[in-house]
Formats: C-alpha cells, structure tokens, sequence
C-alpha cells in the first residue's frame, strides 16, 4: 500500500468510528503499510469498542431481566414485599437513586420461571470496601459469600451470581436475602435484577463482517487503496 492508500484508510476509519487515537496510532505503525487492514480491523473489532460493548450488554440482560428492584425506592420495595432487620438506605448518585446495607439483614420476593437456571446481577458501588462481607441465600440456600473490595471510585460494578434450577423448581417467586458475616455488613447495594441465564461468551460484533468486507473493497488485490467508499 502507498503512503496515500494508507492516509486514506485511517481518514476512512476516523470519520466511521472517530479519532483513532494512540493506540491505533501505535497499532498501524506496528503492522506496517502492508498490514493497515488487518491492524485496523483487530483494533476496532476483536472485540466492539468499549462503549458498543456496554450498551449491548445491558441491553441484553435487559430483555432477559425477569424481575426489577429499584433499591430504596418506596413502591418497587413494597411491590417486592421487603422484609428486613437493622437495615438502611441512602441516596445515591446517579443512575441509581438509592443504596441499601444492613448489619441485620433485608430480603426481597422476586419473580422467576419454575425451574429454569436464573442469575442474579447485583450492583455494588465501587467505593465500598472494609467490613462488607456477607452471603446471598434464596430461599434460605446458600448462593454466594461476597466481600466488598474498593475498585473504582464513585463508580458501580454489576456482580452475577448462579442460581440452581433446583432452587426455582416448582416455584414462581423466590426470596433473596442479603445476611452479613458476624461484625459485618451486608451491601451496600444499588441495583438488583432476576434474569434467565445469560451466556458467559460476550457476542461477537454484528459489525464485523461489514468491516472485513469494507478493507478488502479498500485494500483491493493488488493491495492499494481504491477511492471508493467500501462497503459500511
């Protein structure tokens, strides 16, 4: 490829999915005039870019998402028939708009599909660390032990955790319980879904074979650049 084939492709590139930045920079550089497609297309595809990524997932659970508990807000805690001992809320920052922990405990009644595997995605902000050690139980089986780590702060994380088919066999609703370890407290926690099992391998991007499609249209045989747009 000409140094001209290769200023087109990158031009080509930033105008469909933005600047390029270092790490394309550093990638194109690597790979040589030569490798410009395939450097391109490992960047911008092996995987969507972080934010395409993000969106597709939530958009996922989602439509997979059973039942919904906005923590602390008044109507969605009554509708899940709350039940808990020494526990509070507060607000917190968007999107979210409470949290909720306790030193005793606190549960709530979710919907779910008899005897299908179920996940449970709850969301924890990234500040909360020290003395947040507590298990998950529905039903009053034990699911999963969970210690609470500071990672990112003024941030949130969603955990997932397995729930049998066993423990929703025959059933329509489940009980989640949140029960902290001896001087310990359970969550803080901000947001809490019920979904069908999701699978663990993240979708391949629906894009990339339009954009594979788009290089080699770019590339041509020979390797040079061609003036027309490719295929988008």
């Amino acid at each position: 490829m000409t140094a001209k084939g290769l200023q087109w492709s990158a031009q080509q590139l930033a105008k469909m999915f933005g600047p390029p930045g270092d790490a394309v920079s550093g990638a194109i550089a690597a790979a040589g005039t030569k490798g410009i497609g395939e450097a391109a297309i490992a960047y911008y595809f092996s995987g969507d870019p972080p934010r395409r990524t993000a969106e597709r997932e939530a958009e996922q659970v989602e439509n997979a998402t059973i039942d919904h508990v906005c923590i602390g807000e008044d109507d969605s805690e009554k509708d899940h028939a709350i039940e808990s001992e020494n526990s509070k809320r507060g607000e917190a920052p968007a999107p979210y708009t409470h949290w909720r922990d306790a030193t005793g405990w606190f549960s709530y009644e979710m919907k779910c599909l008899p005897g299908d595997p179920m996940q449970l995605h709850v969301t924890y902000s990234g500040s909360d660390g020290g003395d947040r050690r507590f298990d998950i139980l529905v039903d009053g089986m034990h699911v999963a032990t969970e210690q609470l780590k500071p990672r990112l702060a003024d941030k949130f994380y969603t955990n997932v955790y397995e729930i049998p088919r066993g423990l929703t066999r025959g059933k329509e609703k489940i009980r989640v319980r949140f029960q902290p370890k001896p001087h310990n407290v359970a969550g803080g926690i901000m947001d809490l879904r019920l979904t069908r099992a999701l699978s663990s391998e993240t979708p391949k991007s629906t894009l990339t074979g339009k954009v594979t499609a788009y290089f080699r249209n770019a590339l041509g045989r020979s390797g040079e650049a061609s003036t027309g747009h490719g295929t988008v």
